[in-house]
């Protein structure tokens, strides 16, 4: 199956969440140490761009994290919160998240380049 971006909208669903634990666990697995640089650690509050089906937000809940991992695939944030229900997971496209609160960090792993361009959001101007 081809996987379209998970972090635009407008691109459709089509992530398998099984295909991407199972035979795609390398990409997170291979993240795993990026946890160590973010240095998660009690009472921070992290945002998880791209979390697919949460197991790197889990790692950095277990370092005592405050996260929530965002994605827009649907499959993908159904999964995570079958996996990891006292986690905070949300389905939102990454240029129109919007949280009340601030967050100490921002982490995100084999996403961003699934993020269009913002120019494709802004409203057109003029003629």
């Amino acid at each position: 199956m081809q996987q379209t971006p998970s972090s635009d909208l407008n691109h459709g669903d089509n992530w398998n969440p099984d295909l991407d634990d199972q035979k795609h666990s390398f990409v997170w697995r291979l993240a795993e140490d990026l946890i160590e640089v973010l240095q998660a650690k009690n009472k921070m509050r992290v945002l998880d761009v791209g979390c697919g089906t949460g197991q790197l937000t889990h790692q950095i809940a277990l370092r005592g994290a405050q996260v929530v991992g965002m994605d827009s695939s649907a499959t993908m944030i159904d999964q995570a919160k079958q996996q990891y229900p006292s986690l905070d997971f949300r389905k939102q496209d990454a240029h129109r998240f919007y949280d009340e609160q601030p967050f100490d960090a921002v982490f995100s792993n084999a996403a961003l380049h699934w993020i269009q361009s913002p120019r494709h959001y802004l409203p057109q101007q003029g003629p």
